[in-house]
């Protein structure tokens, strides 16, 4: 039924020009691809945010949806069950996260746990539970700042994480036979 009303060259032409912004004026430059996108994007986080219901614990993990089409920012991770796919995350532009002096990772943290927190006021004593992407001693200081519990693995060799996290004291014990 489509190729008999809807042809392709049409399609493309629209699929070409399709944009989900208002134009920005010409002074106004594009720093990301996904910035055309931007209005979308604040309405589904607004709406997400709008109907989640956050509880104590939280958990913050990133997914990738699989996908194999022509895009330019589609990841490869050949670890995981989807190779190919587009990383989904809390934001598109780290420009937009707070704490610039902190890791993108945690940032990403902080800026989910904010808005919970503002969206949320009564919600305290909260924990998150990240795994070792986001997890570095940077971020659980910054939130114990907020009376904010963090669990997760730990990568060793992260920046930011002390002595005693990059190279633990391991005693080794020694067995005895009876």
């Amino acid at each position: 039924m489509f190729p008999k009303s809807f042809h392709r060259q049409r399609f493309l032409q629209i699929f070409w020009m399709l944009h989900l912004s208002e134009p920005t004026p010409a002074d106004t430059p594009i720093h990301t691809r996904a910035q055309k996108a931007q209005n979308y994007l604040s309405y589904l986080s607004n709406t997400f945010l709008s109907i989640f219901k956050p509880s104590k614990n939280i958990a913050i993990d990133e997914s990738t949806v699989g996908y194999k089409g022509k895009i330019s920012f589609k990841t490869y991770n050949p670890q995981k069950p989807r190779k190919w796919g587009l990383r989904v995350m809390l934001l598109p532009n780290q420009n937009s996260l707070i704490r610039s002096d902190l890791s993108f990772t945690s940032r990403i943290v902080l800026s989910l746990f904010e808005n919970i927190r503002i969206k949320y006021p009564d919600l305290k004593g909260m924990h998150i539970y990240t795994d070792r992407f986001y997890t570095n001693a940077p971020l659980a200081q910054e939130l114990s700042l907020f009376k904010c519990h963090l669990t997760g693995t730990i990568n060793p060799g992260r920046k930011g994480n002390c002595k005693e996290i990059k190279k633990p004291k391991i005693s080794k014990r020694k067995e005895r036979n009876i």
